[in-house]
């Protein structure tokens, strides 16, 4: 409720009684003569306060219609805009700090069917640029272009944020309707939005610009949003658009936040190299056209949109209508092509121009820290085709997939800093291996790093710098990697942009001082529990618990003949005597795997403290021949990070009691089909007519949310336990093409392992189940695609040695869970912990390798290590050490120093 002076109850309300020549969206002349009514925020009067208060006059701080060759620079304005006309040209407006510029409280908004904008730019030529933008009740930017002459305007570097939260107005309202001389809208950091970030009208280029956090007051529409247009070759390329939640739920009619959308009827754009992440609705959509909604075209014209190189952590999606507007539309003209996604929808449709797309894992550099660069053994490298002028500086045998080429820099979108911010940098260097890393911090709001900032340690220059961003705070922190070994002795620290002439100092660094060193080494006999005592004397010993931590090769033999992406390994550790020794905490917890790029995934199956504990561990990469990860254990502070949802493509322990959606049970007369206490329970009595029959649950694989199966190899495990049943029994465990039925026979005693060919069983191979009723019965079956055909493999009790039964399907079934007595009989069975991981045969050879400890005397692992400080180190040795030794101190990230003992 608006409007009322009645409802004037609160601290800092107000409410004007206007005057007579008030129509209610004007004044009829420049007089006012109403009265102002309010509440001050400390609830004091305002004749008895010192409070002053102040009314807004006007809309428009700067007032160029009809103006040209003016330059506006360095001021802040606050609750006003600036407007300009179609006749304005040549100015430009820089370095301006403007909060407010549009506001109103009114429903519909004051002045315009949007409400009244924060700048309005019309004419040609016209330049915003290095400035600050924020609150804006309506539009924030209108940029809109109508004569022949008109456009050629330039909105870059801007932060701009908190716009339409009216609801009613936009972020960029951009349009050029001749199109002959384009607007660019480039490196904007938009952020926090009622509506979309760029309503895109035609004739414009929209360019390396971070925009999120749009949609917060409606659904539908994209962050980048065109509909019904000619874009007039319009551009949007090497964006970054996320962050947008607004619900999806197609039942309420509310459709999400998309980030680039070209609706109905939109033609002639391109959209390349963009990157985008958490929307609620697809990342790049494209509905499609039937000339109804924009003249000049009919029902088959070509959109020509070419949709190219775009990496989206998410959806890209085709939409049709079977009647827009009294017609079908159409996807003629719309192009896919060089994309990533992680799942591709509605690519189904015929008219789409279809090439070099993938789904699935891509293997990017740090996707939680959102690097969607490549790593060295993607999928995606030299998988695209040749696009020219789009992939035209590619390097090796063919583009990459994606946004990002393998071998390029990552991209910069979004506002960058400028001259002026360096000296509000801190920078903060320290000593990495034989290497440094820099840390840049109080970047303002919304800016990142340039790609030519550079920092120098001496007159060592900075290889790398990048932004990792905060995106609710909104601001960004910079790193900068010097590869130099050579500094030594008091450095100093300066950065600069460019060729800029100006260089910030910022302070310096003792090279020497930071380095891992050990001094001097000091041996006792130990008179009561024998061997050596020893104390190292030093300086940058690491004093984390990591530091006491033991990491151990693993040594992996890839005999595939081929990479293998995302693949499981099974390991088995004597945990039993680790943890006895106090090497190990009681549950694992401490246990971490990890290779040259971090930390992998894995999940403990069984055995902790055991001879035999089993643990998958989930490996992005796996060249050709040997390849090696590394196990740590030891920091007894930690607490276990063993997950199987991210070790596995799809794991379910039943532990939720609830059975999924996408499983389809199949049960029958007197047979219940329950999920609870941790397994899939199936049970109950057959009769005359059903009992060969088999029951349980099977996977809807055509749901593409859960199953889609990139993997063209995979293997399905899971248990199965018996509580009661008939000995003839069949069971399903993966796919009805290959499974264990008749009464256990032969010698050694086992069911039979086969299929039912419609007329008749046919026997493969012996399982080694020989009796009736048993606990978790490991299963697996594999799936190697060969060709037309599929080659199915039935192994069971985690030994993948040697398959128990093998055969070939054209089209085999997935994900079938059923059991059938195969006789008149009660039954009770179990299923539990399927899961479903990539997999080769043979499979891989695994070794544990040597042992790397933070302190080494010789070839002696210093035990009951002691970190005193990060000079002193205690520890023992249970033997004598005599003479000349090396003695070996070994940080955590790889940094050691030898210190040559003369004994």
């Amino acid at each position: 409720m608006w409007g009322k002076l009645e409802a004037l109850d609160y601290p800092g309300e107000w409410f004007i009684d206007p005057p007579d020549n008030y129509t209610g969206t004007h004044f009829v002349n420049e007089d006012f003569s109403g009265t102002l009514y309010l509440q001050l925020p400390d609830n004091s009067h305002p004749s008895e306060s010192n409070h002053m208060i102040e009314l807004k006059k006007r809309n428009w701080a700067f007032d160029l219609r009809n103006r040209s060759y003016i330059t506006i620079k360095n001021i802040t304005i606050f609750a006003c805009g600036i407007i300009n006309n179609t006749e304005s040209h040549d100015n430009t407006i820089s370095n301006i700090h403007g909060t407010y510029l549009s506001h109103f409280r009114e429903i519909p908004p004051f002045y315009h069917p949007y409400g009244t904008q924060g700048i309005q730019l019309y004419g040609n030529n016209n330049v915003i640029r290095d400035s600050y933008f924020a609150y804006s009740a309506g539009t924030l930017l209108d940029l809109h272009s109508w004569q022949e002459e008109n456009g050629n305007n330039l909105i870059s570097n801007n932060v701009m944020h908190d716009i339409g939260y009216e609801g009613s107005g936009v972020g960029i309202s951009a349009a050029n309707f001749d199109g002959l001389h384009k607007n660019l809208i480039t490196h904007n950091t938009i952020f926090t939005s009622g509506l979309c970030m760029i309503d895109l009208g035609p004739g414009n280029d929209v360019t390396y610009n971070d925009t999120y956090q749009s949609h917060l007051q409606c659904t539908d529409i994209g962050t980048i949003y065109g509909w019904g247009c000619d874009g007039k070759d319009s551009i949007v390329a090497y964006n970054l658009v996320h962050d947008s939640y607004s619900e999806h739920n197609g039942s309420l009619n509310k459709y999400g936040a998309h980030g680039i959308y070209l609706d109905d009827d939109t033609y002639n754009y391109t959209i390349y190299r963009n990157i985008t992440w958490n929307m609620s609705s697809p990342g790049i959509a494209m509905m499609g056209t039937n000339g109804t909604a924009f003249a000049g075209y009919d029902e088959l014209s070509s959109s020509n949109r070419k949709i190219y190189n775009n990496t989206v952590d998410g959806v890209i999606a085709a939409y049709l209508k079977e009647n827009y507007n009294g017609l079908p539309s159409h996807l003629i003209g719309t192009e896919f092509k060089n994309n990533y996604a992680t799942v591709l929808f509605g690519f189904e449709y015929d008219e789409l121009v279809l090439s070099n797309n993938f789904e699935g894992d891509a293997l990017f550099i740090d996707k939680s820290n959102r690097n969607y660069a490549l790593k060295p053994y993607s999928p995606l490298i030299d998988k695209g085709g040749e696009l020219p002028p789009y992939t035209q500086n590619f390097t090796g045998l063919a583009p990459d997939i994606g946004a990002i080429e393998s071998t390029d820099k990552a991209f910069v979108a979004g506002a960058l800093i400028k001259d002026k911010d360096l000296e509000q940098l801190s920078v903060n260097c320290y000593r990495k291996v034989e290497n440094f890393k820099c840390q840049i911090e109080n970047l303002p709001v919304g800016r990142k790093l340039p790609e030519n900032f550079e920092l120098f340690i001496g007159n060592v220059q900075s290889d790398v710098c990048f932004t990792q961003m905060n995106y609710q705070t909104h601001l960004g922190t910079g790193f900068c990697d010097i590869l130099s070994p050579d500094l030594s002795g008091e450095q100093p620290i300066s950065i600069k942009l460019g060729d800029s002439s100006i260089t910030v100092d910022k302070g310096s660094i003792n090279i020497d001082a930071t380095a891992l060193t050990v001094h001097s080494v000091t041996i006792t006999s130990d008179s009561i529990a024998g061997g050596t005592s020893i104390t190292i004397i030093g300086q940058n010993f690491d004093t984390s618990p990591d530091f006491l931590a033991v990491s151990q090769e693993i040594v992996i033999t890839n005999t595939s003949g081929k990479p293998l992406y995302q693949y499981q390994i099974p390991i088995v550790l004597n945990t039993q005597e680790l943890i006895s020794n106090n090497k190990m905490t009681a549950n694992c917890g401490d246990i971490r795997f990890f290779n040259q790029n971090g930390l992998l995934p894995y999940w403990i199956e069984s055995g902790c403290n055991d001879l035999e504990t089993l643990v998958w561990v989930n490996i992005p990469f796996l060249p050709e021949n040997e390849s090696t990860i590394y196990l740590r254990y030891g920091n007894l502070s930690l607490s276990s990070q063993s997950n199987p949802q991210d070790t596995f493509y799809y794991f379910d322990d039943f532990e939720d009691g609830i059975i999924q959606s996408f499983y389809e049970t199949c049960g029958g007369e007197g047979i219940t089909i329950t999920e609870a206490d941790g397994k899939m329970s199936i049970s109950g009595r057959t009769n005359s007519t059903n009992k060969y029959h088999i029951f349980g649950f099977y996977f809807m694989t055509w749901n593409i949310k859960v199953f889609r199966f990139p993997l063209e190899d995979f293997i399905i495990d899971s248990e199965l336990t018996v509580i009661s049943g008939s000995e003839n029994f069949k069971a399903v465990l993966g796919s009805d093409n290959l499974f264990p039925f008749n009464a256990p026979s032969g010698d050694p005693l086992g069911k039979d392992i086969g299929y039912w060919n419609g007329e008749t069983w046919v026997f493969i191979g012996k399982s080694h189940i020989h009796t009736p009723l048993f606990y978790d019965k490991k299963i697996s079956l594999s799936f190697e695609k060969n060709e037309a055909q599929t080659i199915l493999r039935f192994f069971e009790d985690n030994d993948f040695s040697q398959p128990l039964a093998e055969r070939s399907v054209e089209d085999p079934s997935i994900g079938h869970f059923e059991y059938g007595p195969d006789s008149e009989a009660d039954f009770e069975v179990m299923f539990d912990n399927i899961k479903i991981r990539s997999f080769t045969f043979p499979t891989p050879l695994i070794s544990l390798g040597d042992k790397q400890y933070g302190v080494k005397i010789g070839k002696q692992a210093c035990e009951n290590v002691q970190v005193l400080n990060a000079s002193i180190i205690h520890c023992h040795v249970p033997d004598v050490v005599s003479g000349n030794v090396d003695i070996k101190v070994t940080n955590p990230d790889g940094e050691f120093s030898i210190f040559e003992l003369d004994n």
